[in-house]
């Protein structure tokens, strides 16, 4: 039986560690408006200050500060309107919150004036919220390094490029992006808008993401672009306006795109290199070039490009396609003895496209406002009486040794018909108008 003296010994423990408790999710204010009776008038003094668990709620204002995250907290703004509290970078090559611990969560701030660095970094982290923020006026609106399982929701990304002239630059060089990740794993991107950056959403070396309802528009490069970024997931995502690209997966493998938009952008609507690749539903309109393919993929007719099926055949023989498929653009890889006839195939980035493909025929087909009208590639095969005009290169013939007869290329911006290697064999074909003839 327990004396009354260890009853109370053990009550006075219990109010101790229900008071530890306490202490450790406690609220801090921030107002830097002078007189104020918040705990602190600048969000980085009321980090310094803070506890693992604690909230810091930071009331509507203009900060000029840059602020380093180094604890794990939760920094809401008071009244949730991003517009209302703003965190403007005082060194624009140090991003404006720089996150370095682990399930930070930070919703309801504009971020800007890191012209040379991010709106919000995320350094070698996991479990952290980023939710219902803006960042503009920034290198980077939101940028991952080495940061998996993270969230980020419902942001708005915009206006995020350099301000300095960078001159001649690669393609793939990343300047301005409203969201960034780089070699980093695991992270769900839903809902968040990202428009008028260099590139909207980046994924470099990041793999097992997934990108849902995101929607991508009049960026300068590209909407989404992945980059040897493997195994992703890119569902109901609209990447429209563009002055590139809607979607690119360059040189990656094993991600699933399934039920995108991508329309209206100035050349490609989806552009995609490597394999394992899978495409469910996806939808192309508009576009100068609507889809351009290539590798070893999983792609039904229930993609389409300005209303018609994309027909992505792989390792298959004894296929006959006709006007009755009402195919949009056609590809042919690792196949045999294919027949395609009296399809009207246009604004793809290659209207028929073989490659290793052998004992087939092309006939009577039109291809025109493609990147490529009809093009072979270690292919031997028959083509009689195509139409191939207003393409970039009419009919295009790489390391093959085909027959063409009766076809006609006309109109077309550089090569009517371009040869390489072999011995393909050319009668009574019609070329004119063209840059290069053949």
């Amino acid at each position: 039986m327990m004396t009354k003296e260890r009853i109370a010994i053990c009550f006075v423990i219990s109010l101790f560690f229900l008071s530890m408790g306490t202490a450790s999710s406690a609220e801090i204010t921030v107002n830097n408006i002078t007189g104020s009776v918040a705990d602190f008038t600048s969000i980085q003094a009321a980090v310094d200050a803070a506890n693992d668990g604690d909230t810091i709620i930071v009331y509507s204002g203009i900060y000029t500060e840059n602020v380093d995250v180094n604890k794990e907290l939760t920094i809401i703004s008071q009244s949730g309107n991003p517009e209302d509290t703003i965190v403007k970078s005082v060194n624009s090559y140090d991003s404006v919150l720089h996150v370095t611990a682990n399930n930070v969560n930070i919703s309801g701030f504009t971020v800007t004036n890191a012209s040379y660095h991010s709106g919000i970094s995320l350094s070698r982290v996991e479990g952290c919220v980023i939710n219902n923020n803006n960042a503009s006026g920034n290198g980077y609106g939101i940028h991952l390094v080495s940061s998996n399982n993270n969230t980020l929701n419902n942001n708005t990304l915009s206006n995020n490029k350099p301000s300095y002239d960078y001159g001649e630059y690669d393609y793939d060089d990343y300047y301005g992006v409203g969201l960034n990740l780089d070699r980093s794993s695991d992270n769900m991107l839903t809902g968040n808008i990202v428009s008028d950056n260099d590139f909207g959403i980046y994924l470099g070396y990041s793999s097992g993401n997934m990108l849902t309802r995101n929607i991508a528009s009049d960026n300068e490069r590209c909407g989404i672009y992945l980059r040897d970024s493997n195994d992703n997931t890119l569902t109901d995502n609209n990447a429209s306006n563009n002055n590139r690209i809607g979607i690119e997966v360059r040189e990656s493998n094993g991600n699933t795109l399934t039920n995108n938009t991508a329309s209206d952008n100035d050349y490609y609507g989806i552009s995609l290199s490597g394999s394992n690749n899978t495409l469910t539903d996806n939808i192309m309109t508009y576009n100068k070039y609507n889809f351009e393919g290539g590798g070893i993929n999983d792609i039904d007719t229930s993609n389409t490009v300005d209303g018609k099926p994309i027909y992505y055949l792989v390792n298959l023989s004894d296929i006959a396609l006709d006007s009755t498929s009402n195919a949009g653009t056609v590809y042919c890889i690792n196949c045999r003895n294919i027949s395609i006839k009296d399809l009207n195939l246009e604004n793809n980035g290659y209207g028929i496209y073989f490659y290793n493909t052998t004992g087939s025929n092309i006939d009577n087909n039109t291809a025109s406002n493609n990147y490529d009208g009809i093009f072979l590639s270690g292919s031997d095969n028959t083509l009689t009486y195509n139409t191939a005009s207003n393409n970039y290169d009419g009919i295009s013939l790489s390391g093959s040794d085909n027959t063409l007869i009766d076809n006609t290329a006309s109109n077309n911006n550089y090569y009517g018909i371009f040869l390489s290697g072999f011995n393909n064999t050319l009668t009574d074909n019609f070329v004119s108008h063209d840059e290069d003839g053949i």
